[in-house]
């Protein structure tokens, strides 16, 4: 009786759910979709040209702010805001903006733009309104049916004037029409561009010439040839939207080839990818190769799309130097450009790593927001892992906003309190969230990747170096302002851990150098701000009062190994011990087969275990230049030799609560030349997974027993519904994916209902 009445429930909700998303697909009511008010934030708006923007406070239209555009030496410069997600091709929407200046001339006219890209490749430039204002009085500028041509596949809206170069403000921006962002358009999901019949939708990137030639060609009787290249980026791109779908990957290829006397005997090339991820424009190398003068050269590597990634372009150019000579601004010509789907099924008939080392600590991966939008990765990481760290994106220079840092301090006076984005992170925290996956924050006070404008006055990268005082304030609102943006924003998602500050010592076993990471590498502005190690004990102090209850706080250091280094950071663990301020020590156990030994990375654990605190190796990999059977067959013998080492460690009292592997297959890790990780680029697992599971009890589990206590029944259908009705119920996401669709949902609750009514 009782499971009856409860697959009614059930079933109604999935009815309700079902029929509510009929409802809205189908439903053609005008809505409104972007209303920017400018209060606390540029709300995604940037800098059009060489103007900049900032937050006004004092002459807004309605509220408090508005956004100020100033230093415009053109005048198409202004402030622009991608409408992917927004806006759609022959869609009809009412548009409408208020502007005002207050210097210059009596009257002047200011422009509501639209730049699209049309299925040809060509930037178009029209306008959707005009107003002449009048100096010192707000007027609306609006179009109350503006179409978007039928023929456009990305777009922006940018302010601009006439012909003066003004300052000017902006407020109350709204669009109302239908939305049609849920709409999902499949694409074809492959190309071949061999250029027979055309440019085929491709075109310059700026000013570069793109032509039809007969001169060369890789087959058949026609390439692509660009010249006339200004910058390096200058090259050749096709808007493949409509082609390609997100959250797929794909093995994308090209033919290139140059020749001239002026050119030397080789260059590297490029294929890559742009699009925009909340509101960001990415650019993504896919592959590059080195071509030989006078010889077509195959480019090829694998790339999957962001599902939440917008406006997708391909486009292919020398590749990226910093320091660009006329070489690098060669002609060249592209032949044969392709993309076809990619796709790796992970081995599920393995044990699982997290499930053979449950008695001992967490297994973890880690992992970047495109090597997440993989469905392959998404797979390998649910049934193998327990803890997750991102790669990159919750660094300082992914979460620190500088436009929205000046902002604040315009509209505030206050230069002390830098503000945060979680944008770079998002695809990964709604992985964590979706999965029920616990997250090693990583990392908050770092000397690399961390901007210099975050240590300089008034937010300026040529600033003055600000005091120690005001850093220490920059410092606390920087970790107040990230942990309540992620309690806020995430606040299902669990961090259990932090790396609080990372790799602070230099080999010696002291403090790194004062100076700046960006200009010399190594250096460290925190050093150069404090004059000591007196920034580790803050950034503690403060991660102590605002990271979540239950978050473990860390120091993390690679070659911790190394006798010298290992004994520093030792010595000031234990200062910090002291003081109630540390957790844990990460280990980060970046290794070759050369070294260390495993008997000196066993000390070092050791040493690290004597202090009481909690200990993580939490970037796992180990580097093997050769890679015949023999040579996989050795890495494998040292990562059982590791891995035993830990186990021991653990067996004889140390507090070891984690082992964290540096990311998830072999051709997307960051030593991908040298095959450092337990799983191939196949998604297949290598000689040293093995290795690492000989001998350990290998646990069984159920679909559907998402406790995992050994059975399915009326207890795991009430942890499944606890976890989809948000009440933070752990349960497995591998078991608990029931119907196999890469979601837990009330499908999933329907489907282990008919499970337990069959038995």
């Amino acid at each position: 009786m009782y499971f009856k009445k409860a697959i009614a429930g059930i079933l109604s909700a999935a009815i309700v759910l079902t029929s509510a998303s009929f409802v809205n697909f189908m439903s053609a009511e005008s809505t409104v979709l972007l209303n920017n008010t400018f209060e606390s934030s540029t709300e995604g708006w940037t800098s059009w040209g060489s103007s900049s923007i900032s937050i006004s406070s004092g002459n807004a239209k309605n509220g408090s702010g508005c956004l100020k555009i100033t230093g415009r030496t053109e005048s198409w410069n202004g402030a622009g805001k991608t409408m992917l997600g927004v806006l759609s091709s022959g869609k009809t929407y009412e548009i409408s903006a208020w502007a005002m200046y207050d210097t210059g001339a009596d009257k002047e006219e200011i422009k509501l733009q639209l730049k699209y890209r049309d299925t040809e490749g060509t930037d178009n430039y029209v306008t959707i309104a005009n107003e002449t204002a009048t100096k010192g009085e707000w007027v609306e500028i609006s179009n109350r049916a503006y179409t978007v041509p039928a023929d456009a596949v990305e777009y922006t809206i940018y302010f601009e004037t006439t012909d003066s170069l003004i300052d000017f403000y902006i407020d109350d921006i709204t669009i109302i029409g239908e939305d049609s962002s849920g709409t999902i358009v499949v694409g074809a999901g492959e190309f071949f561009d061999d250029f027979e019949t055309g440019k085929m939708g491709w075109s310059g990137r700026s000013s570069e010439k793109v032509e039809i030639s007969t001169d060369e060609k890789h087959s058949g009787s026609q390439s692509l040839f660009v010249s006339e290249r200004t910058q390096i980026w200058n090259g050749v791109t096709a808007n493949k939207s409509t082609v390609l779908n997100p959250g797929d990957a794909y093995t994308f290829g090209a033919w290139v080839m140059f020749k001239g006397d002026s050119y030397s005997n080789t260059q590297a090339f490029s294929i890559n990818l742009q699009y925009n991820q909340n509101g960001i424009d990415q650019y993504v190398e896919v592959a590059r190769a080195t071509a030989t003068k006078g010889n077509w050269t195959y480019i090829e590597g694998n790339a999957a799309i962001p599902s939440d990634a917008l406006g997708l372009n391909v486009y292919i150019q020398t590749a990226y130097t910093q320091n660009p000579t006329s070489q690098d601004l060669m002609d060249f010509y592209i032949d044969d450009v392709s993309a076809k789907p990619l796709s790796h099924d992970i081995e599920t008939d393995i044990p699982s790593l997290k499930d053979v080392y449950k008695n001992y600590f967490k297994i973890g991966t880690a992992a970047t927001s495109s090597e997440i939008a993989y469905k392959s990765t998404q797979e390998l990481i649910k049934k193998h892992f327990n803890s997750i760290t991102f790669g990159n994106e919750l660094k300082p220079d992914a979460v620190l906003d500088k436009s929205a840092s000046i902002s604040y301090m315009n509209s505030t006076g206050d230069q002390t309190n830098p503000q945060v984005s979680l944008a770079a992170a998002k695809s990964l925290l709604n992985f964590a969230e979706a999965n029920n996956l616990p997250v090693r924050g990583h990392t908050l006070v770092w000397h690399s990747q961390t901007p210099d404008w975050f240590f300089k006055e008034n937010f300026d990268d040529n600033g003055a170096w600000v005091s120690k005082e005001v850093m220490i304030a920059r410092m606390e609102n920087y970790i107040k302002n990230l942990m309540e943006a992620l309690e806020t924003q995430y606040p299902n998602v669990e961090f259990y851990a932090w790396d609080v500050v990372n790799e602070a010592f230099s080999e010696s076993g002291t403090m790194r150098d004062a100076g700046s990471n960006n200009i010399s590498p190594g250096q460290s502005a925190w050093v150069k701000v404090f004059g000591d190690d007196s920034f580790i004990d803050y950034a503690f102090t403060f991660a102590r009062k605002y990271a979540p209850e239950g978050c473990k706080l860390y120091y993390n250091d690679y070659n911790e190994y190394v006798p010298a280094k290992r004994d520093g950071i030792y010595k000031k663990c234990l200062e910090l011990k002291e003081k109630g301020l540390i957790d844990g020590i990460g280990m980060q156990a970046h290794l070759d087969m050369s070294y260390p030994s495993v008997s000196l990375f066993k000390e070092a654990l050791e040493k690290y275990a004597s202090t009481g605190l909690e200990i993580q190796v939490t970037e796992l990999d180990i580097t093997q230049s050769n890679i015949s059977e023999s040579g996989f067959k050795a890495q494998a013998e040292q990562y059982k030799g590791i891995m035993k080492a830990i186990k021991e460690v653990k067996d004889n009292g140390g507090n070891i609560t984690a082992v964290v592997f540096w990311g998830t297959v072999d051709s997307t890790s960051w030593r991908s030349d040298r095959v450092p990780l337990l799983f191939d680029g196949d998604f297949k697992a290598k000689p040293a997974f093995y290795s690492i599971i000989e001998g350990m009890e290998i646990p069984e589990y159920q679909v559907g027993d998402v406790n995992k206590d050994g059975s399915v029944n009326i207890a795991d259908l009430v942890d499944l519904k606890r976890f989809i009705l948000n009440m933070d119920k752990k349960i497995d996401a591998e078991l608990a994916d029931i119907n196999t669709d890469g979601k837990i949902n009330i499908f999933d609750c329907v489907q282990l209902k008919k499970i337990l009514l069959d038995m």
